[in-house]
């Protein structure tokens, strides 16, 4: 379980997922697709612990 220091680590990270670039290669745009659906499944979790 990662742990964090305090909410607002938590939050920063969360609205990361905001940032990610969206130019990218159609090849691999379905697995940053899928990464960023796992990502924002992880962020839930974390969200849900805090």
């Amino acid at each position: 379980m990662i742990k964090f220091t305090n909410i607002t680590t938590a939050f920063k990270l969360k609205n990361m997922i905001g940032y990610i670039p969206v130019i990218v290669d159609e090849h691999i745009n379905e697995d940053i697709e899928k990464t960023i659906e796992a990502a924002h499944r992880a962020f839930a979790k974390i969200s849900d612990c805090l």
